[in-house]
């Protein structure tokens, strides 16, 4: 099998939505990364998983060729584009019921043939998603020592509060427009309601106590 019809089988095997085509151009031990994986996916079963998940994201997604592959015995750089259009929730990211086209090149280790090794990014979005865990890490470090002090309720884990309202702020780029009904001092002081202070009603006898729930 020469390189462009592996990069070939593997493009089709995402398009066509069939997990079982993966076999067919990928070794049984194939570990496989990109940005929306945490950490690297292992073997044919966990890469179905995967695709499946976002198939079901971007119902018509399809994969292509982009330009030239670069190889040689081992290694194949193969730039590619993904289209589709997301219409569920993948992998924690709301749906945005938008087209979308991303660009990608996969960099690919081969054995006897086959894809081993998959990563599905660029050293630039590798850093990016660096630049977001040490993020992640020093505002969970920040609710901790504001929960030491008692300035923030305690009863709710640093790093789910951290990731709720990274939530909450990223999904205004998808609802918000400028000049709408709504101007940014309004939302940013909603969002500080919500966030340190919840949805309950402020009465009397709570006013000075936290809900129990946010």
């Amino acid at each position: 099998m020469t390189v462009d019809e592996l990069i070939d089988g593997w493009e089709e095997a995402w398009s066509g939505k069939d997990p079982d085509a993966f076999a067919d151009v990928c070794a049984a031990g194939i570990q496989y990364e990109d940005p929306l994986t945490p950490s690297p996916i292992s073997g044919l079963d966990e890469l179905g998983e995967f695709a499946a998940r976002l198939w079901a994201g971007f119902p018509d997604a399809r994969l292509e060729r982009t330009g030239a592959r670069l190889a040689d015995d081992q290694f194949v750089a193969a730039p590619c584009k993904l289209l589709g259009t997301n219409r569920e929730p993948l992998e924690g990211l709301p749906a945005t019921n938008r087209f979308v086209v991303v660009h990608c090149i996969f960099y690919c280790e081969l054995q006897h043939e086959l894809l081993l090794r998959v990563r599905g990014n660029t050293p630039v979005e590798r850093r990016i998603m660096e630049r977001r865990r040490e993020f992640d890490h020093l505002i969970g470090g920040v609710m901790r020592n504001a929960q030491r002090q008692l300035d923030l309720r305690a009863d709710v884990e640093p790093r789910l509060a951290t990731r709720l309202l990274f939530g909450m702020l990223n999904s205004i780029t998808e609802w918000y427009r400028p000049g709408g009904g709504l101007d940014a001092p309004e939302v940013a002081e909603a969002i500080f309601r919500m966030a340190f202070e919840g949805l309950a009603r402020r009465t009397q006898k709570n006013r000075n106590s936290s809900p129990q729930r946010l």
